[in-house]
């Protein structure tokens, strides 16, 4: 089995020793650049990535020498890894993808490439949205600055970090009306990761008749759970008998999703109420006491004077 077998067949049913093929690949400095790129990227994968594969990924990423292309295919590799660990407790074995010091390590290292001014803005782009998988302060500045720029790849670089860093509300919502696709794009995406509310008129208007971008209705179908749960099940019930299969099975996933959590935030309303019913209860109760408790002081009262 060579790499491109790899990429033919779905990870959780990878041969055992898939985590070696493509390390091998990734040492190989005569391979291909093709297939060096592809290695990587198969490297990041959750079935397979560990300390050993995290600390090859690293290393051509610091790489001068290496093709940019496989540099930044290596630096967004790490993002699910990261995501994933950034939420880790480190207590489960079964459930850490790296180690914590490799964690760390791979943090340092895109923060160092992002600010390396030698290094290609495709990699250093890469490094920023690699990076942002685990929020860190020094992100904030990064992604104000290259949403500032007048340049469109930083900008959409600026925008996908806009969905895993807080506190870009309102630019997400400025990103929502650029003339720019892949700004609009990500923003729709931003929009549901970030659950700003306010983006809910723009993401109905995809979700309705006449859009016409698929890639950009099936973004909007994804975020609209997230955006407005329950104004969403109306428009995405309608999509699920879309002509088209591929927006009809997206459309089916998200009214399952909106539903689902309506029926959570339903629950707890329940629970909330019910709660106050509970303690309303008391209160009743205690001034029952109260008032039985003053009628026998009283009925006390009277037997003495008798």
């Amino acid at each position: 089995m060579n790499i491109h077998d790899l990429e033919d067949i779905e990870p959780w049913e990878w041969p055992t020793d898939a985590s070696k093929e493509i390390l091998r690949v990734l040492r190989d400095k005569a391979a291909s650049e093709e297939d060096r790129a592809l290695a990587t990227q198969l490297a990041g994968d959750f079935v397979v990535i560990n300390d050993e594969l995290a600390a090859e990924l690293m290393a051509i990423v610091k790489d001068p020498g290496a093709p940019v292309e496989v540099r930044a295919r290596a630096a967004v590799a790490f993002g699910p890894a990261l995501e994933h660990s950034d939420c880790c407790d480190w207590s489960d074995e079964d459930d850490i993808l790296v180690s914590e010091e490799v964690f760390d390590r791979m943090r340092q290292t895109l923060r160092q490439v992002y600010q390396d001014p030698a290094a290609p803005k495709e990699v250093r782009r890469r490094a920023l949205e690699g990076a942002v998988r685990a929020p860190e302060e020094w992100q904030e500045q990064a992604i104000r600055t290259a949403y500032a720029s007048d340049d469109l790849e930083w900008k959409t670089t600026a925008v996908f970090g806009m969905a895993f860093v807080p506190g870009f509300e309102r630019e997400i919502l400025d990103a929502l009306d650029s003339p720019l696709p892949e700004v609009e794009f990500e923003a729709v995406r931003a929009a549901g990761s970030r659950e700003v509310a306010a983006a809910w008129p723009y993401i109905a208007r995809l979700l309705g008749p006449g859009a016409y971008d698929k890639e950009l209705v099936l973004a909007a179908i994804e975020a609209a759970p997230y955006v407005d749960r329950e104004e969403s099940l109306l428009l995405l019930d309608r999509l699920r008998f879309s002509k088209n299969g591929e927006i009809a099975e997206a459309a089916s996933d998200a009214f399952c999703m909106a539903a689902a959590m309506k029926e959570s935030l339903d629950e707890e309303t329940d629970w909330d109420e019910g709660e106050e019913d509970e303690e309303f209860e008391e209160y009743e109760d205690d001034d029952e006491e109260a008032e039985f408790d003053e009628e026998d002081e009283e009925d006390e009262e009277h037997d003495d004077s008798v």
